[in-house]
């Protein structure tokens, strides 16, 4: 599946959300418009590129990553 940056939805988006949003309250629509205005994903398909509140374990303690993209990750 390819998706392809938008230049003219980056714009719009970047206008939509410029001195806008709190993190709490809008952080998974925030980055699930990214995916679908920007990187062009389907939102049928937003769900296979980002997790939300992932726990990780770092020392015995487990602490929350708040947005994970699986698709990033090459370790």
């Amino acid at each position: 599946m390819s998706h392809g940056i938008s230049k003219i939805n980056a714009k719009d988006f970047v206008k939509k959300w410029k001195g806008k949003g709190n993190e709490n309250q809008d952080c998974q629509k925030f980055w699930i418009e990214l995916l679908e205005w920007v990187f062009n994903v389907p939102s049928k398909d937003t769900h296979d590129f980002i997790t939300f509140e992932k726990p990780v374990v770092v020392n015995g303690i487990t602490n929350f990553i708040d947005v994970y993209l699986p698709s990033t990750w090459h370790g």
